[in-house]
């Protein structure tokens, strides 16, 4: 029970973090110049990076699951995969992109 709860006691930390981004986002005014910049990109254009993003992931996941699998630590590729999308957001959200690779460790832990 306790391991259940611990595991859904982060989703209103994640909720908070995203509404203090969007907050911050639409106070600082650049949001309106952001978005006539993304209307003049082709529909075509961010199709193709949304793609080719899911195909870094796709292999960023694929890359720790080979590796994980050779040292002798067979884990469930939906679960690796989840793991590489939860240090895609750390990179992100820490300064200088250092908190992704230590939170995948952390996470597969």
């Amino acid at each position: 029970m306790l391991k259940r709860l611990k595991k859904f006691a982060g989703i209103p930390l994640i909720l908070l973090m995203m509404l203090l981004v969007l907050f911050f986002g639409f106070r600082s005014g650049e949001l309106p110049a952001a978005r006539a910049a993304l209307q003049a990109v082709s529909p075509l254009s961010v199709l193709l990076c949304v793609v080719l993003f899911g195909f870094y992931l796709l292999f960023d996941a694929l890359s720790i699951y080979s590796a994980l699998k050779r040292q002798g630590f067979p884990l469930p590729f939906h679960r690796v995969f989840l793991v590489t999308l939860r240090g895609q957001y750390y990179y992100n959200i820490t300064p200088g992109a250092s908190g992704g690779q230590p939170m995948q460790i952390y996470y597969l832990r």
